[in-house]
């Protein structure tokens, strides 16, 4: 439980920095990224999952994952354009120059390190909730 909370503090304050330093780096645009599109950056996105990513009543992309995209285009001079995608289909489109980018939560796993660089910004936990009184089974779970 220590680490967690340990990275979630250093994961935290990554961010806190980064965005205080925004009006800085903003200044500073790289020329010529080799993006798909020459000053766009393309990025994945599975808009199904709020509060980090969806679409909202109106019809637009909202989110954690959209506003980190559109500040990490703003930092590099680019525009932002999302492509909502199946999750199926992203690693195989970034592989195939679709996108620069993937905008979604995605698990690490080595076989991914190989082929991408994978970011890691968020900690997620999978946990079971149940009633307080569980049938025997579940403790084989």
């Amino acid at each position: 439980m220590k680490t967690i909370t340990t990275m979630l503090k250093g994961a935290a304050a990554t961010l806190a920095l980064t965005f205080a330093a925004g009006g800085a780096i903003a200044q500073d645009c790289p020329a010529d990224l080799p993006t798909v599109t020459p000053g766009v950056l393309t990025m994945s996105i599975n808009a199904t999952i709020p509060p980090r990513q969806y679409i909202d009543m109106q019809g637009k992309l909202q989110g954690l994952h959209p506003d980190l995209g559109r500040e990490i285009a703003r930092r590099l001079c680019l525009e932002a354009e999302f492509m909502n995608v199946g999750f199926e289909v992203q690693i195989p489109g970034l592989a195939n120059q679709r996108w620069d980018m993937i905008n979604t939560g995605m698990y690490y796993n080595p076989d991914r390190a190989m082929i991408m660089r994978l970011v890691p910004y968020t900690v997620n936990a999978l946990r079971y909730c149940g009633r307080a009184r569980q049938p025997a089974w579940r403790h084989r779970l």
